[in-house]
């Protein structure tokens, strides 16, 4: 887009009213719309999931439909990530990204950080940092089991009954003894 075209887009936006820095903005909006090769990632909100796509640049630079101007997209918008066609809900995303949907503008950029995880999740894959983590998760499950081994068995018994007494569960049998059908019988005074 040539220089005078842009001045005399943000004139525009500025006899609209707009302040000069929110007419810049735009400005440089509608070049990144005209001026894409193909080559930006798109993305969107809608109905509670995450959709991307990438613009056609074999077609027209831009349609008019007497209203504005849209482009084509490669293959459509798609709200599935690459590897495992699963449906990128909002809800799944870090806020990273979903902070990005109460943006009212055109196009919002953001940090490194960001455009990383969404290309992640986009070809269905986990970033380092999560995959390490998940690993760590797994080791750490591992080492507790190693642990639990080594409990007596009154000490396990007490270990459950805590674990399921923190979950609102209330022991109705007495703890310790040998009973022919059950270990522990507990309730849960909810449902009773």
């Amino acid at each position: 887009m040539a220089v005078v075209v842009q001045r005399f887009l943000r004139n525009i936006w500025i006899k609209e009213s707009k302040k000069p820095g929110t007419a810049t903005t735009f400005t440089k909006q509608t070049r990144q719309f005209f001026e894409d090769s193909g080559s930006t990632l798109w993305v969107t909100f809608y109905n509670r999931r995450l959709y991307w796509c990438f613009l056609d640049s074999d077609t027209l630079p831009w349609q008019s439909d007497t209203h504005g101007a849209y482009r084509r997209t490669r293959s459509g918008w798609s709200c599935e990530d690459l590897r495992y066609k699963r449906v990128l809900f909002k809800n799944s995303l870090s806020g990273i990204i979903t902070k990005k949907s109460m943006f009212l503008g055109t196009i919002c950029s953001g940090d490194e950080t960001a455009f990383d995880y969404l290309v992640h999740r986009i070809n269905g894959e986990l970033l380092s940092s999560v995959a390490d983590a998940s690993q760590k998760l797994t080791d750490l499950e591992l080492a507790i089991l190693k642990v639990i081994r080594l409990l007596l068995p009154e000490d396990f018994e007490l270990l459950v009954g805590l674990l399921f007494s923190t979950s609102g569960w209330r022991r109705v049998s007495a703890i310790g003894g040998n009973k022919k059908t059950t270990d522990m019988d507990l309730e849960l005074p909810i449902t009773g």
